[in-house]
């Protein structure tokens, strides 16, 4: 993973934005795949040395809430 990214990487959920060096954003993927998210990249583009994806995730979390609204 450290090929494809620098010392960084941020993510953005709704208004939330949240800076991750990478060994805590593999650590934050660990816990996630406990889930079986499902990813999908929507579109992605390079902007000078930044690669902007907006990706889709999936998990089994979010399919329960989506079909059982609370």
């Amino acid at each position: 993973m450290s090929n494809w990214f620098g010392d960084s990487l941020q993510t953005i959920e709704g208004e939330q934005s949240i800076t991750y060096a990478i060994k805590n954003y593999l650590e934050l993927l660990k816990w996630d795949a406990v889930f079986d998210p499902n990813y999908e990249i929507l579109e992605i583009e390079q902007k000078g040395d930044v690669v902007i994806a907006k990706i889709s995730k999936m998990t089994k979390e979010s399919c329960f809430f989506t079909k059982n609204h609370l």
